[in-house]
């Protein structure tokens, strides 16, 4: 099982590989693609509920050669890559609203547009009272 199991990457070496590891919540994935510069990129990412092959390679990491060989231990959630993430980038996640300021502007303009009918009859009123006031 995965609890005493440990992943060893050579980042100097940088061989092109994959490897899927099955954990309780679905799977984690994670390959090596090999030499960009002086750096070795490493891809990995994993699915909640999918023991499927379709796994996502979601962070993306650039890591020195010579930090060299690496142990990582496999938990519970997937390999614990926590060491040399101040080199991974996770995607941009994609803009999701701020429902609650939304909700707050929706609030506002309802309110500022009784405010602006108000003073729209409050004004038709007067007009209406002087000119009987006139006759």
């Amino acid at each position: 099982m995965y609890q005493d199991r440990t992943v060893v990457i050579d980042f100097q070496q940088c061989l092109t590989t994959s490897e899927k590891i099955y954990i309780p919540t679905g799977n984690f994935a994670y390959e090596i693609a090999g030499f960009e510069g002086e750096r070795c990129v490493l891809r990995f990412g994993g699915k909640v509920q999918d023991y499927t092959l379709n796994e996502s390679l979601t962070t993306t990491c650039k890591i020195p050669i010579g930090l060299g060989p690496q142990e990582f231990k496999v938990k519970e959630y997937g390999i614990d890559f926590s060491s040399i993430f101040l080199y991974c980038k996770e995607p941009s996640k994609p803009f999701q609203p701020n429902y609650t300021s939304l909700i707050l502007f929706g609030i506002v303009s309802f309110l500022a547009l009784v405010v602006l009918v108000t003073v729209l009859i409050s004004i038709r009123i007067k007009k209406s009272r002087s000119l009987t006031a006139d006759k």
